[in-house]
């Protein structure tokens, strides 16, 4: 079963973004390419300052294991907030 996954990345710094191709393009991959993910959809918000990315996976499992090969939070010029999760 499919498991779904919503957040939203705020940056750090004072920037703000008309796309999600230009935050992509300052803060680096958002999880977009990972091979583990079977559909990424991101929007930009309001204000450009932030990004609601929704990653959907086969299973769980593959968002357990996309997790562990990131970047600590702390080490990224941006905060993430879930949303929502769901099966």
């Amino acid at each position: 079963m499919a498991y779904t996954h919503v957040s939203r990345l705020t940056t750090t710094s004072d920037q703000v973004f008309e796309t999600v191709e230009e935050f992509i393009e300052f803060h680096g991959s958002i999880g977009e390419n990972n091979p583990l993910v079977r559909d990424f959809l991101a929007e930009i918000e309001e204000g450009g300052q932030s990004v609601i990315r929704t990653m959907i996976y086969e299973e769980e499992a593959n968002r357990t294991a996309h997790k562990a090969e990131g970047v600590a939070v702390d080490d990224k010029p941006f905060t993430v907030e879930l949303v929502s999760i769901s099966e």
